[in-house]
């Protein structure tokens, strides 16, 4: 498949005039990454899936088989340490120097979900003042904090991102215990299994208030474990066609890509249950599917709906395209990490392939469903790292793997630990202990002393002052650029710097305040008007350090129009501002 995967490509549609980074530039349509790799993972599995289902000496069977496996769900040791994993998660999180989160500012990112939250603020509008990229939550959650607690900072702003990476961390406890409990082991062996697949997990992603790729998973997570929960024939399975029903809308507005990957998978799951007849069971889903977006549609303003519905179309169709990087191609490119990941899915994928085929005696069909489930959720979520292939999305799209892939090592590693015979009732407790003392060394960030001054800790991140996180060169900006719009209604930046605006206190003029995703030639227009509409006096037009792409080669119909309308007013140190004609 490395040979032929610079082949697998389909035709550019070179009518769509969107300016990006790699896709336009070299024609690139968004589809092929996710072409090649279905191709590079799932034609190498699926022949070798026929080629153990035709000459392999054990066949599958997924019919109903706990009565023949007698699943124990009810270990109470297994409760007990899943309760204790919780707690060493609360006390790190309790650890925690909330200090080290002061800390200079991505303009970039950051501003995405300031800036956003800042209109909604000032003009008590969602999608009407802002074009967003992330979602309802993902950008205007500092906007809900606001109305209901009265806090506006960015010490809050990343204290939220803390708390949904501690809610991470227990979601994947619970997982684990999910999927542990399913198993045909002892009770022994499945504590030992959820303590070092815990663990595992848990240290997959550190407390990081950057880690924006991270903390959107959560509701992924959360339909994982609905999913989960479906394939445990002693719960009620009426949960899971609730919460995945309803997430079908929930997600949506969480992030525009999680509610993507959700809704693809429940019409995977959809499908599924079409395959096994389970009618009810459908009837029960949809009708939870339309529960929650009529729930949803009476919730918002109509115009605020629709508003909503324009800017998720426009996003799904156009984000690719502006700022897609193409994947590597796997060992030719050199790319370890692109390369490595891929094989990490293949690996798990022959993994699960080769579990479906195990005596039922030693797998329970409940167990295979399940790693099935989290096989094909994972490759959905790996779209994280094919539409944008740098280090930080690659790592965020794997981060769910990870499930799968510990279960088959730990498994392997359990049944050579039976071979040797040291298998005994104290080493789960002896593992636990050793796994606590690690986990409080492994970080410096967190110290058993820092508990009493949690409190005060938070309260110092929170309550900061916001230009704190400000370098000199920014603060001087900010309190000169301020005094200079004082008069002003709202404020127009056409650089990348997302959170400027913030820092000002006033609305931006236009709904288009992140350049970077504004360059399609409808949105542009948009733009212009806006401004012509609102005429701001002065627009931050350049500065001379962007990282990001330049706005006025990707937004050239915005930028001959400030050319035409506005003239140089003002260069302060890296930055140039132009006032009206």
């Amino acid at each position: 498949m490395t040979l032929v995967w610079p082949y697998v490509k389909l035709p550019y549609d070179t009518s769509i005039a969107i300016q990006g980074q790699d896709y336009p530039l070299n024609l690139y349509n968004p589809l092929n990454d996710s072409l090649r790799f279905v191709l590079f993972i799932f034609l190498p599995l699926s022949g070798y899936f026929f080629y153990r289902f035709f000459y392999g000496k054990i066949t599958i069977n997924l019919s109903n088989d706990n009565k023949i496996n007698k699943i124990d769900n009810n270990n109470k040791d297994l409760f007990f340490y899943t309760q204790i994993l919780i707690i060493i998660v609360l006390f790190q999180f309790l650890s925690l120097d909330f200090k080290i989160f002061i800390s200079n500012i991505d303009m970039f990112h950051e501003g995405l979900w300031l800036t956003a939250s800042s209109n909604a603020i000032y003009t008590d509008e969602l999608w009407q003042s802002s074009y967003v990229g992330r979602g309802l939550f993902g950008n205007f959650y500092n906007y809900f904090l606001w109305k209901f607690i009265n806090i506006n900072s960015i010490g809050f702003s990343r204290f939220i991102p803390l708390v949904l990476t501690l809610c991470n961390k227990i979601l994947f406890i619970l997982i684990a215990k999910s999927l542990i409990e399913k198993c045909l082991l002892t009770k022994v062996e499945k504590n030992l299994f959820l303590i070092i697949l815990s663990f595992l997990l848990i240290n997959l992603f550190a407390y990081d208030v950057t880690a924006g790729s991270y903390f959107r998973l959560f509701l992924i997570l959360i339909f994982s474990l609905f999913i989960l929960n479906f394939f445990d024939a002693s719960n009620n399975k009426s949960l899971s066609f609730i919460g995945i029903g309803l997430l079908s809308s929930i997600s949506m507005f969480w992030f525009i890509d999680v509610g993507f990957f959700i809704n693809f998978l429940i019409i995977i799951f959809s499908i599924f249950l079409i395959y096994k007849k389970f009618f009810r069971y459908l009837i029960y889903l949809w009708a939870y599917i339309i529960l929650g977006w009529l729930f949803c549609y009476t919730l918002l303003p109509e115009k605020e709906f629709l508003e909503f519905i324009s800017n998720t179309l426009s996003m799904i169709s156009t984000i690719e395209y502006i700022g897609g990087l193409i994947y590597p191609t796997p060992f030719l490119s050199k790319d370890v990490r692109s390369t490595k990941a891929l094989l990490m899915i293949l690996l798990t994928g022959v993994f699960v392939v080769n579990f479906l085929f195990k005596d039922k005696k030693f797998a329970s069909t409940n167990t295979k469903l399940s790693l099935v489930s989290l096989f094909i959720i994972s490759c959905v979520c790996f779209k994280i790292a094919l539409g944008r292939s740098d280090t930080v999305h690659i790592k965020a799209g794997l981060i769910l793997i990870h499930v799968p892939f510990y279960y088959f090592i730990i498994n392997y590693f359990i049944i050579f630990l039976k071979k040797i015979n040291i298998l005994n009732k104290h080493l789960p407790i002896i593992l636990l202990t050793f796994f606590l003392i690690l986990n409080f060394n492994i970080n410096k960030n967190i110290r058993i002393a820092n508990i009493p001054n949690f409190f005060s800790s938070v309260k110092l991140l929170i309550y900061k002052d916001d230009l704190a996180f400000l370098e000199k060169d920014y603060q001087e900006l900010i309190s000169y650029y301020k005094e200079l719009v004082r008069q002003e209604e709202c404020v127009q930046i056409f650089t990348n710097e997302n959170a400027i605006p913030y820092f000002l206190r006033k609305p931006t003029c236009s709904k288009f305040y992140t350049i970077y995703t504004s360059s399609p030639e409808n949105l542009q227009k948009k733009m212009i008007n806006d401004i012509s509409f609102k005429k701001p006096n002065y627009i931050l037009y350049e500065f001379l350090i962007d990282g990001y792409s330049s706005p006025k080669l990707n937004l050239n119909l915005v930028n001959d129009y400030i050319l035409d309308n506005y003239s140089l007013f003002r260069k302060i140190s890296k930055w140039t501002i132009y006032s009206i004609n």
